[in-house]
């Protein structure tokens, strides 16, 4: 009867440590480290982390339909404030009462962003917000002003942090989260009521000087997705609110001299995570078609470490044999 008994709780033993086995390499393969999409815009840099493991990857594989740069190094990469990238760009929309359009950027800490704006009807309003959670939030409070300023979790989420950190400074005095506007989303860093020039569109075409007042700068602590949001609540409801914008970015960048190889203007690229080590990859948009403004979707894919895998497969079959010797 103890023999039996012994035998009983071998078996089980075996027979739960080869399912674990089994599994294991099977939820981490699909469920796990599954591809990563990566969205940027000409002249980001971002770090991508998300759903790599240097223990079960060999290598990082990189695809986009887009040319970009990528770094393979040993650790967190350092920005480097002593180095600053100036790009810029310009764009001129037409917003219809309760229109929105955003731009979306990634910004290393110590940047800058300044938007220089004019709109030729009242009623034009930017928002500078930090990760897409908040931005979900911020579209939904425009949409349904019954929930301003209730937060709850079973809004959106996302990837990208929320914690909202940044500084700012401005050449006017900003409108606070606090106020009763009702298009002030109560999740942005910033909010701007535009004032209104029916001579926006000569200035635009003319690039004459902005009204300070509507010369916004930005002071970036944390890096992060960032959103330039323009909306318009203009009385003519029947004629779009033209509303023109000139973007400059100053941009830190990583200290690209510490990465241990890279990969430049391609459209694929492989690099190889040592067993056990802390390395990270940046990848990066280069910036010459910055003007023309593209959506860039980078495909970050965890290629196995076969031998690894070997081995789960290989204990699963001495589990197997241990089984039959007790059965």
């Amino acid at each position: 009867m103890f023999t039996s008994r012994r035998q009983m709780i071998i078996v089980l033993i075996t027979f739960l440590s080869a399912l674990v086995l089994f599994i294991t390499p099977l939820v981490l393969r699909r469920c796990v480290f599954t591809d990563h999409h990566v969205h940027a815009t000409s002249s980001d840099a971002i770090l991508v982390t998300e759903k790599i493991s240097s223990i079960w990857c060999k290598e990082q594989d990189l695809n986009s339909s887009s040319l970009f740069n990528a770094f393979l190094f040993t650790k967190k990469p350092s920005v480097n404030p002593q180095v600053l990238r100036y790009v810029s760009m310009s764009n001129h929309m037409k917003l219809m009462i309760g229109d929105r359009k955003y731009w979306r950027f990634y910004i290393l800490k110590g940047s800058t962003i300044t938007v220089s704006v004019c709109a030729r009807l009242s009623g034009g309003v930017l928002s500078i917000l930090r990760g897409h959670q908040n931005l979900s939030l911020c579209l939904h409070e425009y949409l349904y002003p019954s929930t301003r300023g209730h937060n709850t979790e079973s809004e959106e989420s996302s990837e990208e942090s929320d914690d909202m950190t940044s500084s700012l400074s401005s050449s006017q005095d900003v409108a606070s989260n606090e106020t009763s506007d009702p298009f002030v989303c109560h999740y942005a860093l910033l909010h701007v009521p535009l004032r209104y020039s029916y001579r926006c569109a000569l200035t635009a075409k003319l690039h004459q000087d902005f009204d300070p007042r509507n010369i916004i700068t930005f002071n970036v602590t944390s890096s992060d997705y960032y959103y330039v949001l323009f909306l318009s609540n203009s009385v003519l409801d029947i004629l779009p609110n033209e509303i023109y914008a000139e973007f400059l970015l100053k941009r830190t960048v990583y200290d690209y001299e510490t990465s241990l190889q890279n990969c430049s203007n391609v459209t694929s690229c492989s690099l190889p995570l040592r067993l056990g080590s802390n390395d990270q990859i940046v990848v990066e948009i280069p910036s010459s078609s910055f003007e023309k403004w593209t959506n860039n979707v980078i495909t970050s894919k965890c290629v196995p470490r076969q031998g690894l895998y070997f081995l789960f497969f290989f204990f699963l079959s001495v589990m197997f044999i241990i089984c039959a010797f007790h059965c």
